[in-house]
């Protein structure tokens, strides 16, 4: 696809009526989240959408995520739906998405797996806490790429790889895995992000998200909650929103060039009853 794709005017327009049941939802029953990932930066630098973005991501500690999770079928609207890897026999990412009904984002990547859920989707994250050390911090980063991968190469039935490093245990991990429920290896992948849970660290990581490697950010950047506009609404954002945009892409105030513009491969979309 073009690196200038050009994203449907009627995708935002759904996006941001699902952000807004989403809030809903989250305001009734106490879910403290926040805009996140390309969202929050579009909030900022461009007052809502990046132009070329095609989902929304939100973000939100382990223990407001958890509680998010164990919401019942019933706490949503009918067109919307919590997608997790325990709900959907086919899905088997780490974060939950948002899904609505009746609708299809289809990409090159999940064009390959026809029996989960493949409606027009928020993203939502968890941030959990990492080790106080550099050493533990290293260590948790190490585990949690190497945790992803598993259900990520078993998933999709290929071979392991973990940035071209570490070849002869990726090979002995391909084997292994082989004779692994996928299931296993989620529980495995969720224990390993809650490492720290009980500890009495003040840092997070970005153990889901593309900023793994980034490392870890002070857990009080998450501590305070201002409102901030996003297209024609205001959503909640962490107060030190600079900071953590800092952590997550630098000086975020640069256009990125257009070979350098992230965005899903899509293969089709359907907005069935929302094609308006």
């Amino acid at each position: 696809m073009d690196c200038s794709k050009e994203i449907p005017e009627k995708l935002h327009q759904i996006l941001l009526m699902m952000l807004k049941d989403f809030d809903k939802i989250c305001k009734k029953n106490n879910i403290q989240y926040f805009l996140g990932g390309g969202t929050l930066l579009g909030a900022v630098r461009h007052g809502g959408f990046i132009p070329w973005d095609d989902d929304i991501d939100l973000m939100m500690t382990r223990a407001n995520y958890n509680k998010l999770c164990s919401l019942s079928p019933e706490d949503f609207p009918p067109h919307l739906f919590l997608q997790t890897c325990w709900n959907d026999p086919g899905y088997h990412g780490d974060m939950a998405k948002l899904r609505l009904n009746g609708t299809e984002y289809i990409t090159e990547f999940s064009s390959r797996f026809s029996n989960m859920h493949q409606g027009i989707f928020i993203d939502l994250f968890a941030h959990d806490l990492t080790a106080k050390s550099k050493t533990g911090q290293k260590i948790h980063q190490f585990l949690t790429a190497f945790a992803r991968s598993m259900v990520f190469h078993k998933w999709e039935n290929s071979p392991m790889q973990y940035y071209g490093h570490h070849k002869f245990v990726c090979k002995v991990c391909t084997w292994l895995i082989k004779y692994i429920p996928i299931s296993w290896l989620q529980i495995f992948r969720e224990k390993i992000y809650c490492m720290f849970t009980r500890s009495n660290s003040l840092l997070l990581y970005d153990g889901m998200g593309m900023h793994l490697r980034h490392g870890a950010f002070p857990a009080c950047w998450l501590d305070e909650v201002i409102e901030i506009k996003f297209e024609d609404s205001l959503f909640p954002a962490p107060t030190r929103y600079e900071e953590y945009l800092m952590y997550s892409y630098g000086n975020y105030h640069i256009i990125p060039d257009l070979e350098d513009r992230k965005y899903h491969k899509t293969k089709d979309i359907n907005f069935g009853d929302y094609n308006f």
